[in-house]
């Protein structure tokens, strides 16, 4: 028998026994035979062994046969590949399936029932003394990173009247990278939030403008407007007030 070689980092190679009542045991890897999960599409790949129907050729994709929005036939994912019997193992149905259960601490194993029909009937993946191991678990890849970029910016006070001289510019962010205000002010860490103490000499809009990794963008504007006072104190010795 020829096996199809996958680079080795792509397999998981099982081991063990499953027990079916009617051809007894079947076994997942031995010096002539090993079957294999891929650990990044899910399919299944190799050859299980049983004394009483020979050589059983794993090949499907664990997404397809766990997929009901597929409907068919995407469950019969083993079929024999002897004489004697040729007929299909199904991973799973209405009210059975095989999975794969536990974590990389503990080890990772398959569970439940498959179905093959009258000739191997139920075959049970886990019990008190047989199992079928992963020599390691599959990690599912990490979700990609979601984003909503937003921000609030504010300035107090807004109106500043002489001889007041300063203001304070405050912004908060979610899932922003990168904030900057102008003018005259350009980045400003840390981008989650903070705050800057300005000194306008005349009435200023500042905008505050953050962006993330994922292309979002923010612009908010806040205006300080400075007044100068129209009362001034009359000085006897000069009576002209500017």
């Amino acid at each position: 028998m020829g096996l199809f070689l996958i680079p080795a980092f792509a397999l998981i190679g099982l081991t063990g026994h499953a027990w079916s009542e009617n051809i007894g045991w079947l076994s997942f890897q031995g010096p002539a035979h090993q079957v294999t999960i891929h650990d990044e599409t899910g399919a299944y790949g190799g050859y299980a062994w049983s004394e009483h129907i020979g050589w059983v050729k794993f090949a499907g994709d664990r997404a397809r046969v766990c997929s009901a929005t597929e409907g068919g036939d995407c469950s019969n994912v083993i079929s024999s590949n002897v004489s004697g019997w040729d007929g299909v193992i199904k991973l799973s149905g209405a009210n059975y399936k095989t999975e794969i259960v536990g974590t990389p601490e503990t080890g990772c194993s398959l569970s439940g029932w498959a179905w093959g029909s009258d000739v191997v009937g139920w075959l049970r993946m886990k019990g008190a003394n047989h199992g079928v191991t992963l020599e390691r678990c599959i990690v599912p890849p990490e979700p990609p990173k979601t984003y909503d970029l937003s921000c609030e910016f504010n300035a107090g006070p807004r109106v500043l009247i002489a001889p007041q001289k300063t203001a304070r510019l405050t912004w908060s962010c979610i899932d922003a990278d990168m904030c900057s205000i102008a003018p005259a002010i350009g980045k400003v860490t840390p981008a989650s939030g903070g705050g800057i103490t300005v000194a306008p000499k005349s009435t200023t809009t500042y905008t505050l403008h953050c962006e993330n990794d994922a292309k979002q963008s923010v612009d908010i504007t806040r205006k300080v407007e400075v007044i100068k006072s129209q009362l001034c104190e009359i000085n006897p010795a000069d009576p002209s007030c500017e």
